[in-house]
């Protein structure tokens, strides 16, 4: 009996010290729950963080594996990249947004056009053997494109491109990773999108 009267005394010194200070104790709660909502907070975003990296490595494992494939083909570049950059919105006190990119160039010389359009039908192919679904993306992104597909590895948008160059199209006009000159094939295939952390090095915006 005399440990339940303890228990009620203690009880109401709490709510009697909790009624005499108010303002204090009302500050006292919300730190509290300020702190549990940053330590949970912190804790989903290591989850979130966790899972997207592991979609982003998996990505570009399954397009090391397809340039793997395609270096059978002996092509004359054959460049993988995986990065991540910054970007603003434009504005004065511009906010700055993470993305991360993986993917391969490939390109071919010396080839003519029919035989380009070949490779690229047979790299097409290559991609869905794989089980991955093709978006046809109509007339493409450039007036020297052959073919430009969508596609999502790991939950990440992913673009397939096939670009032609005649041996009259001027250096100014082709791809930066594009051979500088002569009857060419360029092949882009790679990933983006936005992300949490820096899961690869970082280039300049």
């Amino acid at each position: 009996m005399a440990k339940a009267q303890a228990e009620v005394g203690r009880w109401r010194r709490f709510f009697g010290w909790f009624g005499r200070h108010k303002v204090t104790a009302v500050f006292a709660v919300l730190f509290v729950g300020l702190g549990m909502y940053l330590l949970v907070s912190a804790a989903v975003l290591q989850l979130q963080i966790h899972a997207e990296r592991s979609r982003y490595e998996k990505a570009d494992q399954q397009l090391n594996q397809l340039s793997a494939k395609l270096a059978s083909t002996h092509p004359y570049l054959l460049r993988p990249y995986h990065y991540c950059s910054y970007t603003s919105n434009g504005a004065v006190f511009a906010t700055r947004f993470l993305g991360c990119e993986v993917g391969f160039h490939e390109a071919y010389i010396d080839i003519p056009e029919q035989n380009a359009q070949v490779a690229t039908d047979e790299i097409k192919d290559m991609i869905k053997a794989e089980s991955v679904p093709l978006r046809d993306s109509p007339g493409g992104y450039d007036k020297y494109d052959l073919a430009v597909y969508g596609f999502d590895l790991q939950e990440i948008s992913c673009v397939f491109s096939s670009t032609y160059y005649s041996s009259i199209v001027p250096l100014q006009e082709r791809y930066k990773y594009a051979p500088r000159s002569g009857n060419a094939l360029y092949i882009d295939i790679g990933c983006s999108g936005p992300a949490k952390a820096e899961y690869f090095p970082v280039v300049n915006d």
